[in-house]
Protein backbone atom coordinates (compact mmCIF):
# COMPACT_ATOMS: atom_id res chain seq x y z
CA UNK A 1 0.00 0.00 0.00
CA UNK A 2 2.80 2.45 0.88
CA UNK A 3 4.59 1.65 -2.38
CA UNK A 4 1.40 2.39 -4.37
CA UNK A 5 1.04 5.79 -2.74
CA UNK A 6 4.69 6.63 -3.36
CA UNK A 7 4.23 5.72 -7.02
CA UNK A 8 1.12 7.90 -7.18
CA UNK A 9 2.97 10.88 -5.69
CA UNK A 10 5.86 10.50 -8.15
CA UNK A 11 3.75 9.71 -11.20
CA UNK A 12 3.93 6.60 -13.37
CA UNK A 13 2.99 5.27 -16.82
CA UNK A 14 1.31 2.10 -18.01
CA UNK A 15 3.23 0.98 -21.12
CA UNK A 16 2.92 -1.76 -23.70
CA UNK A 17 5.96 -3.24 -25.44
CA UNK A 18 5.24 -4.96 -28.76
CA UNK A 19 7.34 -7.19 -30.96
CA UNK A 20 9.40 -10.34 -30.64
CA UNK A 21 12.24 -8.53 -28.91
CA UNK A 22 10.28 -7.73 -25.77
CA UNK A 23 12.54 -9.97 -23.66
CA UNK A 24 15.65 -8.18 -24.96
CA UNK A 25 13.95 -4.87 -24.20
CA UNK A 26 13.31 -5.88 -20.58
CA UNK A 27 16.78 -7.31 -20.05
CA UNK A 28 18.50 -4.18 -21.41
CA UNK A 29 16.28 -1.90 -19.31
CA UNK A 30 17.01 -3.90 -16.15
CA UNK A 31 20.75 -3.77 -16.86
CA UNK A 32 20.53 0.02 -16.93
CA UNK A 33 18.87 0.12 -13.50
CA UNK A 34 15.23 0.65 -14.51
CA UNK A 35 12.46 -0.94 -12.46
CA UNK A 36 9.11 -2.31 -13.61
CA UNK A 37 5.94 -3.00 -11.68
CA UNK A 38 2.88 -5.21 -12.39
CA UNK A 39 4.70 -6.93 -15.27
CA UNK A 40 2.44 -9.22 -17.33
CA UNK A 41 1.32 -10.09 -20.86
CA UNK A 42 -1.94 -9.18 -22.54
CA UNK A 43 -4.07 -11.48 -24.68
CA UNK A 44 -1.97 -10.76 -27.79
CA UNK A 45 1.30 -11.65 -26.04
CA UNK A 46 2.55 -8.07 -25.65
CA UNK A 47 4.32 -7.03 -22.44
CA UNK A 48 2.37 -4.60 -20.23
CA UNK A 49 4.11 -2.97 -17.26
CA UNK A 50 4.10 0.02 -14.93
CA UNK A 51 7.17 2.31 -14.84
CA UNK A 52 8.03 5.46 -12.85
CA UNK A 53 7.79 8.66 -14.87
CA UNK A 54 11.51 9.41 -14.45
CA UNK A 55 12.51 6.32 -16.49
CA UNK A 56 10.49 7.12 -19.61
CA UNK A 57 13.14 9.10 -21.54
CA UNK A 58 15.73 6.38 -20.95
CA UNK A 59 13.20 3.73 -21.85
CA UNK A 60 12.60 5.30 -25.27
CA UNK A 61 16.31 4.88 -26.05
CA UNK A 62 16.09 1.20 -25.07
CA UNK A 63 13.07 0.80 -27.37
CA UNK A 64 15.02 2.28 -30.32
CA UNK A 65 18.03 0.04 -29.68
CA UNK A 66 15.94 -3.14 -29.51
CA UNK A 67 13.48 -2.15 -32.25
CA UNK A 68 10.41 -2.72 -30.06
CA UNK A 69 7.42 -0.37 -30.47
CA UNK A 70 6.60 1.34 -27.17
CA UNK A 71 3.11 2.66 -26.43
CA UNK A 72 1.72 4.57 -23.45
CA UNK A 73 -1.61 3.11 -22.32
CA UNK A 74 -2.28 5.36 -19.34
CA UNK A 75 -0.76 8.21 -17.34
CA UNK A 76 -1.37 8.18 -13.62
CA UNK A 77 -0.20 9.95 -10.52
CA UNK A 78 -0.18 13.33 -8.85
CA UNK A 79 1.84 15.01 -11.63
CA UNK A 80 -0.70 14.18 -14.34
CA UNK A 81 -3.63 14.90 -12.05
CA UNK A 82 -2.20 18.35 -11.31
CA UNK A 83 -1.75 19.06 -15.04
CA UNK A 84 -5.40 18.24 -15.67
CA UNK A 85 -6.52 20.45 -12.83
CA UNK A 86 -4.43 23.41 -14.00
CA UNK A 87 -6.40 23.43 -17.23
CA UNK A 88 -9.65 23.52 -15.22
CA UNK A 89 -9.40 26.23 -12.53
CA UNK A 90 -13.09 25.96 -11.66
CA UNK A 91 -12.66 22.26 -10.92
CA UNK A 92 -9.54 23.00 -8.87
CA UNK A 93 -11.47 25.52 -6.82
CA UNK A 94 -14.29 23.01 -6.36
CA UNK A 95 -11.79 20.39 -5.17
CA UNK A 96 -10.32 22.78 -2.61
CA UNK A 97 -13.80 23.74 -1.41
CA UNK A 98 -14.67 20.06 -1.15
CA UNK A 99 -11.60 19.19 0.93
CA UNK A 100 -11.91 22.22 3.22
CA UNK A 101 -15.66 21.74 3.59
CA UNK A 102 -15.21 18.05 4.35
CA UNK A 103 -12.72 18.89 7.08
CA UNK A 104 -14.88 21.62 8.64
CA UNK A 105 -18.20 19.82 8.45
CA UNK A 106 -16.76 16.60 9.89
CA UNK A 107 -16.30 18.47 13.18
CA UNK A 108 -20.10 18.75 13.58
CA UNK A 109 -22.84 16.26 14.44
CA UNK A 110 -25.42 15.89 11.67
CA UNK A 111 -27.40 12.81 12.66
CA UNK A 112 -28.39 11.39 16.06
CA UNK A 113 -29.43 7.72 16.17
CA UNK A 114 -30.65 5.54 19.04
CA UNK A 115 -29.39 1.94 19.15
CA UNK A 116 -31.33 -0.08 21.77
CA UNK A 117 -29.46 -3.15 23.02
CA UNK A 118 -32.69 -4.76 24.19
CA UNK A 119 -36.36 -4.35 23.29
CA UNK A 120 -37.74 -0.96 24.31
CA UNK A 121 -41.18 -1.38 25.87
CA UNK A 122 -41.56 1.65 28.15
CA UNK A 123 -39.66 4.41 26.36
CA UNK A 124 -39.61 5.39 22.68
CA UNK A 125 -36.44 6.30 20.75
CA UNK A 126 -37.98 9.69 19.88
CA UNK A 127 -38.14 10.57 23.56
CA UNK A 128 -34.45 9.70 24.02
CA UNK A 129 -33.55 11.91 21.06
CA UNK A 130 -35.57 14.78 22.58
CA UNK A 131 -33.79 14.40 25.92
CA UNK A 132 -30.41 14.36 24.14
CA UNK A 133 -31.41 17.55 22.30
CA UNK A 134 -32.10 19.21 25.65
CA UNK A 135 -28.57 18.25 26.74
CA UNK A 136 -27.08 19.84 23.60
CA UNK A 137 -26.70 16.75 21.40
CA UNK A 138 -28.48 17.82 18.23
CA UNK A 139 -27.92 18.14 14.50
CA UNK A 140 -25.38 20.92 13.86
CA UNK A 141 -23.72 20.68 17.29
CA UNK A 142 -19.93 21.02 17.35
CA UNK A 143 -18.31 17.89 18.77
CA UNK A 144 -15.72 19.93 20.66
CA UNK A 145 -18.46 21.37 22.91
CA UNK A 146 -19.97 17.98 23.82
CA UNK A 147 -18.93 16.04 26.92
CA UNK A 148 -19.85 12.37 26.54
CA UNK A 149 -20.06 11.61 30.28
CA UNK A 150 -22.31 14.61 30.95
CA UNK A 151 -24.62 13.60 28.10
CA UNK A 152 -24.91 10.04 29.40
CA UNK A 153 -25.61 11.21 32.95
CA UNK A 154 -28.26 13.71 31.79
CA UNK A 155 -30.11 11.15 29.65
CA UNK A 156 -30.12 8.63 32.52
CA UNK A 157 -31.37 11.27 34.94
CA UNK A 158 -34.22 12.37 32.67
CA UNK A 159 -35.17 8.84 31.56
CA UNK A 160 -35.52 6.64 34.66
CA UNK A 161 -36.77 3.73 32.54
CA UNK A 162 -33.20 3.22 31.27
CA UNK A 163 -30.58 1.14 33.08
CA UNK A 164 -27.56 2.19 30.98
CA UNK A 165 -26.70 4.81 28.36
CA UNK A 166 -23.62 5.04 26.14
CA UNK A 167 -22.86 7.90 23.72
CA UNK A 168 -20.28 7.59 20.95
CA UNK A 169 -19.38 9.45 17.76
CA UNK A 170 -18.76 7.89 14.34
CA UNK A 171 -17.75 10.67 11.99
CA UNK A 172 -20.67 13.10 11.81
CA UNK A 173 -23.03 10.59 13.42
CA UNK A 174 -23.85 10.37 17.13
CA UNK A 175 -24.98 6.97 18.41
CA UNK A 176 -26.88 6.64 21.69
CA UNK A 177 -26.84 3.03 22.93
CA UNK A 178 -29.40 2.30 25.64
CA UNK A 179 -30.50 -0.62 27.79
CA UNK A 180 -34.01 -0.48 29.26
CA UNK A 181 -34.63 -1.68 32.78
CA UNK A 182 -36.16 -5.14 32.91
CA UNK A 183 -38.52 -5.48 35.84
CA UNK A 184 -39.78 -8.89 37.02
CA UNK A 185 -43.40 -9.73 36.29
CA UNK A 186 -45.80 -8.78 39.01
CA UNK A 187 -46.91 -11.67 41.18
CA UNK A 188 -50.49 -11.44 39.94
CA UNK A 189 -49.44 -11.68 36.27
CA UNK A 190 -47.21 -14.70 36.90
CA UNK A 191 -50.11 -16.59 38.49
CA UNK A 192 -52.81 -15.93 35.90
CA UNK A 193 -54.36 -19.20 34.70
CA UNK A 194 -53.16 -20.46 31.33
CA UNK A 195 -53.11 -23.51 29.08
CA UNK A 196 -50.12 -24.85 27.17
CA UNK A 197 -51.19 -25.39 23.56
CA UNK A 198 -49.51 -26.85 20.47
CA UNK A 199 -47.74 -24.43 18.13
CA UNK A 200 -47.76 -26.86 15.19
CA UNK A 201 -48.93 -30.30 14.04
CA UNK A 202 -46.83 -33.05 15.64
CA UNK A 203 -46.66 -36.48 17.26
CA UNK A 204 -45.97 -36.26 20.99
CA UNK A 205 -42.57 -37.73 21.93
CA UNK A 206 -42.21 -36.44 25.49
CA UNK A 207 -44.45 -34.75 28.07
CA UNK A 208 -43.60 -33.59 31.58
CA UNK A 209 -46.39 -31.88 33.56
CA UNK A 210 -45.19 -29.56 36.33
CA UNK A 211 -48.48 -27.76 36.89
CA UNK A 212 -51.92 -28.32 35.40
CA UNK A 213 -53.51 -31.42 33.90
CA UNK A 214 -52.04 -33.28 30.91
CA UNK A 215 -54.44 -33.79 28.02
CA UNK A 216 -52.17 -35.83 25.73
CA UNK A 217 -49.80 -38.81 26.01
CA UNK A 218 -46.67 -39.97 24.20
CA UNK A 219 -47.59 -41.15 20.69
CA UNK A 220 -50.69 -38.94 20.34
CA UNK A 221 -51.12 -36.85 17.18
CA UNK A 222 -51.96 -33.21 17.84
CA UNK A 223 -52.95 -30.27 15.67
CA UNK A 224 -51.88 -26.69 16.01
CA UNK A 225 -53.89 -25.03 18.78
CA UNK A 226 -54.76 -28.27 20.64
CA UNK A 227 -54.49 -28.11 24.44
CA UNK A 228 -51.48 -30.09 25.66
CA UNK A 229 -51.52 -29.18 29.37
CA UNK A 230 -54.72 -27.69 30.69
CA UNK A 231 -54.87 -24.89 33.21
CA UNK A 232 -58.29 -26.17 34.33
CA UNK A 233 -57.68 -29.02 36.78
CA UNK A 234 -60.67 -31.30 37.27
CA UNK A 235 -60.94 -32.81 40.76
CA UNK A 236 -62.31 -36.10 39.42
CA UNK A 237 -62.32 -38.02 36.17
CA UNK A 238 -65.57 -38.51 34.15
CA UNK A 239 -65.72 -42.19 35.29
CA UNK A 240 -65.41 -41.13 38.92
CA UNK A 241 -68.17 -38.56 38.38
CA UNK A 242 -70.46 -41.27 36.93
CA UNK A 243 -69.81 -43.54 39.91
CA UNK A 244 -70.59 -40.64 42.24
CA UNK A 245 -73.89 -39.98 40.43
CA UNK A 246 -75.03 -43.51 41.26
CA UNK A 247 -74.55 -42.78 44.92
CA UNK A 248 -76.30 -40.16 46.98
CA UNK A 249 -76.31 -36.80 45.19
CA UNK A 250 -73.73 -34.46 46.57
CA UNK A 251 -72.17 -31.28 45.20
CA UNK A 252 -68.98 -31.71 43.18
CA UNK A 253 -66.00 -29.51 43.95
CA UNK A 254 -65.32 -26.77 41.39
CA UNK A 255 -62.35 -27.23 39.05
CA UNK A 256 -59.17 -25.42 40.00
CA UNK A 257 -57.63 -22.79 37.71
CA UNK A 258 -53.83 -22.83 37.55
CA UNK A 259 -51.04 -21.63 35.31
CA UNK A 260 -50.06 -24.71 33.33
CA UNK A 261 -46.32 -25.42 33.28
CA UNK A 262 -44.39 -28.26 31.75
CA UNK A 263 -42.36 -29.55 28.81
CA UNK A 264 -43.98 -31.02 25.71
CA UNK A 265 -41.80 -32.17 22.84
CA UNK A 266 -43.00 -33.60 19.57
CA UNK A 267 -41.87 -34.98 16.24
CA UNK A 268 -42.43 -32.44 13.47
CA UNK A 269 -41.95 -32.76 9.70
CA UNK A 270 -40.71 -30.01 7.37
CA UNK A 271 -40.65 -30.02 3.58
CA UNK A 272 -38.65 -27.95 1.08
CA UNK A 273 -37.46 -28.05 -2.52
CA UNK A 274 -34.11 -27.33 -4.14
CA UNK A 275 -33.55 -26.61 -7.82
CA UNK A 276 -30.22 -26.47 -9.69
CA UNK A 277 -29.45 -26.02 -13.43
CA UNK A 278 -27.09 -28.60 -14.84
CA UNK A 279 -25.30 -25.95 -16.87
CA UNK A 280 -23.23 -23.99 -14.33
CA UNK A 281 -21.21 -20.80 -14.65
CA UNK A 282 -18.50 -20.50 -12.00
CA UNK A 283 -16.65 -17.27 -11.33
CA UNK A 284 -13.36 -17.14 -9.41
CA UNK A 285 -11.21 -14.22 -8.32
CA UNK A 286 -7.75 -14.24 -9.90
CA UNK A 287 -6.21 -12.06 -7.17
CA UNK A 288 -5.60 -9.06 -9.44
CA UNK A 289 -7.32 -5.79 -8.60
CA UNK A 290 -7.20 -2.12 -9.59
CA UNK A 291 -8.51 0.93 -7.73
CA UNK A 292 -9.75 4.12 -9.38
CA UNK A 293 -10.45 7.40 -7.54
CA UNK A 294 -12.82 9.89 -9.19
CA UNK A 295 -14.23 13.30 -8.37
CA UNK A 296 -17.78 13.66 -9.69
CA UNK A 297 -19.84 16.82 -10.09
CA UNK A 298 -23.25 17.16 -11.81
CA UNK A 299 -21.67 17.87 -15.21
CA UNK A 300 -18.27 16.21 -15.18
CA UNK A 301 -16.14 13.44 -13.77
CA UNK A 302 -12.38 13.65 -13.22
CA UNK A 303 -10.13 10.62 -12.75
CA UNK A 304 -7.75 11.39 -9.89
CA UNK A 305 -6.13 7.96 -9.80
CA UNK A 306 -6.49 4.71 -11.69
CA UNK A 307 -8.21 3.75 -14.96
CA UNK A 308 -11.30 5.46 -16.33
CA UNK A 309 -12.79 2.20 -17.65
CA UNK A 310 -12.76 -1.34 -16.22
CA UNK A 311 -9.32 -2.80 -16.96
CA UNK A 312 -10.49 -6.43 -17.11
CA UNK A 313 -12.86 -8.31 -19.40
CA UNK A 314 -14.47 -10.19 -16.49
CA UNK A 315 -14.57 -8.41 -13.17
CA UNK A 316 -16.46 -7.56 -9.99
CA UNK A 317 -16.85 -3.96 -9.01
CA UNK A 318 -17.01 -2.43 -5.54
CA UNK A 319 -18.01 1.22 -5.30
CA UNK A 320 -17.66 3.54 -2.34
CA UNK A 321 -19.08 7.08 -2.45
CA UNK A 322 -17.99 9.80 -0.02
CA UNK A 323 -20.34 12.79 0.16
CA UNK A 324 -20.24 15.98 2.12
CA UNK A 325 -22.96 16.16 4.80
CA UNK A 326 -25.98 18.16 3.68
CA UNK A 327 -26.71 21.49 5.31
CA UNK A 328 -30.42 21.91 6.02
CA UNK A 329 -31.97 21.37 2.55
CA UNK A 330 -28.76 22.02 0.60
CA UNK A 331 -26.62 19.10 -0.64
CA UNK A 332 -23.10 19.79 -1.92
CA UNK A 333 -22.88 18.72 -5.60
CA UNK A 334 -19.46 17.05 -5.21
CA UNK A 335 -18.75 13.37 -4.59
CA UNK A 336 -15.55 11.39 -4.18
CA UNK A 337 -15.89 7.90 -5.70
CA UNK A 338 -13.50 5.04 -4.92
CA UNK A 339 -13.99 2.23 -7.42
CA UNK A 340 -12.24 -1.15 -6.97
CA UNK A 341 -12.18 -3.68 -9.82
CA UNK A 342 -11.47 -7.35 -9.04
CA UNK A 343 -10.52 -9.54 -12.01
CA UNK A 344 -12.41 -12.82 -12.29
CA UNK A 345 -12.11 -15.93 -14.44
CA UNK A 346 -15.29 -17.55 -15.76
CA UNK A 347 -15.69 -21.30 -16.28
CA UNK A 348 -18.64 -23.12 -17.89
CA UNK A 349 -19.36 -26.53 -16.38
CA UNK A 350 -22.03 -29.17 -16.93
CA UNK A 351 -22.99 -31.18 -13.87
CA UNK A 352 -23.74 -34.88 -14.02
CA UNK A 353 -27.26 -35.90 -12.90
CA UNK A 354 -25.86 -37.14 -9.56
CA UNK A 355 -23.90 -33.89 -8.96
CA UNK A 356 -26.96 -31.78 -9.78
CA UNK A 357 -29.13 -33.93 -7.49
CA UNK A 358 -26.66 -33.54 -4.61
CA UNK A 359 -26.45 -29.74 -5.06
CA UNK A 360 -30.24 -29.44 -5.20
CA UNK A 361 -30.52 -31.60 -2.07
CA UNK A 362 -28.01 -29.38 -0.23
CA UNK A 363 -30.02 -26.33 -1.26
CA UNK A 364 -33.24 -27.88 0.04
CA UNK A 365 -31.57 -28.85 3.34
CA UNK A 366 -30.23 -25.30 3.72
CA UNK A 367 -33.78 -23.96 3.32
CA UNK A 368 -35.05 -26.49 5.87
CA UNK A 369 -32.44 -25.57 8.48
CA UNK A 370 -33.54 -21.95 8.28
CA UNK A 371 -37.05 -23.03 9.30
CA UNK A 372 -35.90 -24.98 12.38
CA UNK A 373 -36.07 -23.37 15.84
CA UNK A 374 -32.71 -23.13 17.68
CA UNK A 375 -33.34 -26.01 20.11
CA UNK A 376 -34.71 -28.48 17.54
CA UNK A 377 -32.97 -31.86 17.11
CA UNK A 378 -32.86 -33.34 13.61
CA UNK A 379 -33.95 -36.98 13.60
CA UNK A 380 -33.54 -37.70 9.89
CA UNK A 381 -33.97 -36.54 6.30
CA UNK A 382 -35.48 -38.23 3.25
CA UNK A 383 -35.41 -37.37 -0.46
CA UNK A 384 -38.90 -38.11 -1.73
CA UNK A 385 -38.88 -36.77 -5.29
CA UNK A 386 -36.32 -36.02 -8.02
CA UNK A 387 -37.31 -34.41 -11.35
CA UNK A 388 -35.32 -33.12 -14.33
CA UNK A 389 -37.01 -30.65 -16.66
CA UNK A 390 -35.50 -28.30 -19.23
CA UNK A 391 -31.96 -28.85 -17.96
CA UNK A 392 -32.86 -28.22 -14.30
CA UNK A 393 -32.92 -30.81 -11.51
CA UNK A 394 -35.55 -30.36 -8.79
CA UNK A 395 -35.39 -32.30 -5.50
CA UNK A 396 -37.97 -32.43 -2.70
CA UNK A 397 -36.69 -33.28 0.79
CA UNK A 398 -38.57 -34.02 4.04
CA UNK A 399 -36.84 -33.42 7.37
CA UNK A 400 -37.99 -34.90 10.69
CA UNK A 401 -37.11 -33.01 13.88
CA UNK A 402 -37.93 -33.16 17.58
CA UNK A 403 -38.65 -29.85 19.27
CA UNK A 404 -40.60 -28.08 22.00
CA UNK A 405 -44.09 -27.52 20.56
CA UNK A 406 -45.84 -25.90 23.54
CA UNK A 407 -46.65 -22.27 24.19
CA UNK A 408 -48.70 -20.46 26.80
CA UNK A 409 -52.29 -19.35 26.13
CA UNK A 410 -53.85 -17.30 28.92
CA UNK A 411 -57.36 -17.95 30.18
CA UNK A 412 -58.67 -14.40 30.10
CA UNK A 413 -61.28 -13.27 32.59
CA UNK A 414 -60.46 -16.04 35.06
CA UNK A 415 -58.58 -15.89 38.35
CA UNK A 416 -56.45 -18.66 39.84
CA UNK A 417 -57.42 -20.51 42.96
CA UNK A 418 -55.52 -19.66 46.11
CA UNK A 419 -53.18 -22.30 47.50
CA UNK A 420 -55.11 -24.74 49.63
CA UNK A 421 -58.47 -23.93 48.00
CA UNK A 422 -60.60 -26.92 47.04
Amino acid sequence: MLRDWLAFLEGYLIIRVEGKGAESFLNLALERGMAFGDLNRDEEGNVVAKIPLRYFRSLRLVARETGCPLHILDKRGLYFWWRRLRRRPALLLGTLVFVVGLYLLSAFIWTVDVNPLNELKKVKPERIVDVAREAGLRSGAWKGNLDVRSLEHYILLKTPELAWVGVSFQGTRAIIEVVEKTLPDQEGDSRLPAHIIATKDAIISEILVLSGQGRVAVGDTVRRGDILISGIVLTSTPQEQADTANQAARPLPAPRLVRARGIVRGRVWYEAEGEVPRQQIQEHLTGRQTTAVMLRTPNTRVILKGPGVPPYRNYRREERIIRLPSWRNFAFPVELIIMTYYETSVQHLRLTPEEAKEKAREQALSNLRQQLPPQARVLGTKTVEVKEEAGRVRVRVILEAEEDIGREAKLTGLKPEQDGAP
